[in-house]
């Protein structure tokens, strides 16, 4: 449905969107497919992507139809006013960060990953003790850790990319060229140390959170099933792991609360 003028980013989410209602549907002639079959679709996105993105999707799926129209290989869009938007079954979260997790609740998080995988915790520890974005933490590398100053640089990020006007996943500078080095608190180096000296997998290319499969950097998801699970298990509120990046630039620097006495008080 895109033009010659699209943007690459553009013509990438069309073919995204495209790529997916094609494995919905398969093979059957486009006038044919049921509106209950892509309802039953959208409500399963539902459980895991936001609203936004489901919106965004059936805005593809319509538009996609509508140039059928124009082209007039179909009559008529036959969903067009029949497919209804299903509705976000997710805790709608808090928009004054502050009230997200007391002091309390980021000292439950921070003790019940003590018990959890290294690189699980590594993970967490950055977000919510550096402010670090997941994309960055998939992206950081060994020879980006300086255990004798407590520091990281922030040189690059794991995220699409486009390449022959495909999207697929890839190194690039970090957000907004934010380029830095940040001074980590020591519960944050500790993890990070141990998986550096103590792994026997390494990666080729110095990730430190990688697939050993696939030498690639784990995925974007890699962390979100055990934060859900620790959140249920410990009765937190319903937080994302952006949230926590949020938590440490918002709750804790607002507040003059400094992560490392909220360790300390452990």
């Amino acid at each position: 449905p895109h033009n010659n003028n699209s943007e690459p980013n553009t013509v990438i989410t069309y073919r995204d969107c495209l790529d997916r209602l094609l494995r919905v549907v398969g093979k059957k002639v486009a006038i044919k497919i049921e509106p209950i079959t892509i309802e039953k679709y959208l409500n399963k996105l539902s459980k895991t992507y936001e609203p936004d993105s489901i919106k965004l999707f059936l805005a593809v799926f319509m538009l996609i139809y509508n140039k059928g129209v124009l082209w007039r290989l179909i009559p008529n869009n036959p969903f067009s006013g029949t497919i209804s938007k299903p509705k976000n079954n997710k805790m709608k979260r808090k928009n004054n960060m502050d009230e997200i997790l007391s002091i309390e609740q980021i000292s439950t998080l921070i003790n019940a990953y003590k018990e959890k995988n290294v690189y699980q915790r590594a993970g967490i520890y950055l977000a919510l003790g550096c402010g670090l974005r997941k994309s960055e933490i998939r992206g950081l590398k060994t020879a980006d850790i300086d255990f004798e100053t407590n520091t990281i640089k922030i040189e690059r990020q794991i995220n699409s990319i486009s390449k022959d006007n495909y999207k697929i996943e890839g190194e690039k500078g970090p957000k907004d060229d934010s380029y830095r080095t940040i001074i980590a608190p020591e519960f944050v180096i500790q993890p990070l140390r141990e998986i550096i000296f103590a792994r026997k997998i390494i990666s080729k290319d110095g990730y430190i959170f990688f697939n050993p499969d696939t030498q690639r950097p784990v995925s974007k998801n890699f962390f979100n099933y055990t934060l859900k699970i620790v959140i249920e298990k410990n009765n937190l509120p319903n937080i994302s792991f952006h949230d926590l990046r949020h938590l440490n630039a918002s709750l804790l620097v607002n507040d003059g609360t400094d992560i490392h006495s909220v360790v300390h008080t452990l």
